[in-house]
């Protein structure tokens, strides 16, 4: 889950308050009260247990910070923040990434019709394969796609830092994915990446 940029950085203003935002937002005590202790506070694209560096990108709300950096913006605008009006937690989400917005002096207006300047957007995880799934990230949020020369750690590295420099996508939280099933699905299971597993899946009768 992450807020998305509907276009890239015009203005220097514009850089500073986007860095502003990601900074205001509390996601520790959004995961633990709305998300009810659900997911891990991201400040990746990828988890750490497909990267295995997602930890080095912070998560953490800086406010002090944030105000700092919305002090240096000569222009400041009020801007709408879109969200799914059929996900009831989205709203949930987005009015409470406003007011921490509002701590740092910025302005979201929170909608769900119509064209928005950010959005807060679900990715589901596209691949376990980190090249495949931080490709759909890409794709998804409009970001370029360079060349690589190679599949390395240290590539793949620098291909996130990237794109979070890019500052079209803020990382917010990755979540799990929940299935319910029939008593009478027997020895089923979940991947890693949240997929179903019924390799060994057999149907039987409840007792």
């Amino acid at each position: 889950m992450a807020l998305v940029f509907g276009r890239d950085v015009a203005l220097p203003d514009e850089k500073l308050l986007r860095e502003a935002l990601g900074l205001s937002v509390e996601r520790g005590s959004i995961q633990s009260v709305l998300l009810q202790g659900a997911g891990q506070p991201a400040g990746s694209l990828l988890p750490t247990w497909i990267s295995g560096f997602g930890f080095v990108f912070s998560s953490r709300a800086d406010l002090q910070k944030a105000r700092q950096l919305r002090g240096q913006a000569q222009t400041v605008r009020v801007s709408t923040i879109g969200y799914d009006s059929s996900d009831p937690l989205a709203r949930l989400l987005v009015d409470r990434i406003v007011l921490n917005a509002k701590d740092a002096g910025l302005s979201l207006v929170p909608t769900a019709v119509g064209s928005t300047d950010l959005r807060l957007t679900r990715m589901p995880l596209a691949s376990s394969d980190p090249w495949i799934a931080l490709q759909f990230v890409e794709v998804q949020t409009g970001l370029p796609q360079p060349q690589r020369k190679d599949s390395s750690i240290e590539e793949l590295y620098a291909a996130e830092q990237t794109a979070l420099a890019s500052q079209r996508i803020v990382p917010l939280f990755h979540l799990p994915v929940f299935y319910a099933a029939s008593t009478s699905l027997k020895n089923w299971s979940l991947r890693m990446d949240g997929t179903l597993d019924l390799t060994n899946a057999w149907l039987g009768a409840a007792k």
